[in-house]
């Protein structure tokens, strides 16, 4: 998409909790991770559009937290752009790895990660049920798994 912009969040920037809820649908949850995170926006003339979260478990491993594309914009590969340029932040950072997790019912996100080069990794069982306070259903599927995917940099 022309004119989209990659950018970090400026340290006096508000974080965008309701775009980011529409990765994570608990704030609690997010607040668990931000304060620790790098935040990426996507920006088409001047309009925040997408963000990712990235978050460091190490020197050699980054972890993408939060995926998320304001629903105008969906369907017109920010998440794939959002992603590409994540992958190339952690490249030229030094990392060696990065991980995704996702839900079992995200089925276009199955796909876009291994398309990028993502392996299956493992599955953390009821992670979903055991860490929401509220079913999650997606493409009329029950999440109820993490599912994590990794890429050698």
């Amino acid at each position: 998409m022309k004119n989209l912009v990659f950018r970090a969040l400026f340290d006096n920037e508000e974080i965008p909790i309701d775009l980011l809820k529409l990765a994570d649908p608990e704030e609690q949850m997010i607040r668990k991770y931000i304060d620790h995170s790098r935040i990426f926006l996507a920006e088409l003339e001047g309009f925040v559009v997408g963000s990712i979260v990235l978050v460091d478990h190490s020197s050699d491993l980054i972890e993408i937290k939060n995926l998320a594309v304001d629903i105008e914009f969906q369907k017109q590969k920010i998440g794939t752009f959002l992603l590409e340029n994540a992958i190339n932040f952690a490249k030229d950072s030094g990392y060696h790895e990065i991980q995704i997790g996702t839900g079992n019912s995200s089925i276009q996100q199955f796909y876009l990660y291994q398309k990028k080069g993502f392996e299956f990794s493992h599955i953390k069982k009821d992670w979903f049920t055991n860490n929401y306070q509220k079913p999650i259903f997606e493409n009329g599927i029950q999440c109820k798994h993490l599912v994590v995917f990794t890429k050698d940099l």
